[in-house]
């Protein structure tokens, strides 16, 4: 009986030791340029004109759908900057919060 409860905690010993090794990233910080300059519609994907926003904000939400294991926050600058959300392991809300982003998200003076 004490092998067969040895044998249990080592099993869930290497799940939690995988599981741990699956999670572990890198933090990274998405600055976003969100002045003006960026509502320039010189990107022509699939017949239609796309902002600079619009193309980055596209390129930063691939970047996190194919790099799970890290967290991620974002920070928006024009003429200053402004953190947006802290690093977070929530990728929706960091999708929510990417989606929210306008170049009149900032004020600028």
């Amino acid at each position: 009986m004490v092998v067969f409860f040895a044998g249990i905690s080592l099993m869930l010993y290497s799940i939690q030791v995988k599981r741990l090794q699956t999670l572990s990233g890198t933090d990274i910080v998405f600055l976003l340029d969100v002045s003006h300059s960026m509502d320039a519609q010189d990107y022509h994907i699939n017949k239609s004109d796309l902002s600079r926003l619009d193309v980055a904000k596209q390129l930063i939400q691939k970047f996190v759908e194919t790099h799970p294991n890290n967290r991620y926050g974002l920070t928006i600058f024009a003429s200053d900057s402004n953190d947006i959300l802290p690093i977070t392991v929530d990728k929706g809300l960091f999708n929510r919060m990417l989606e929210s982003v306008a170049s009149t998200s900032f004020l600028q003076k």
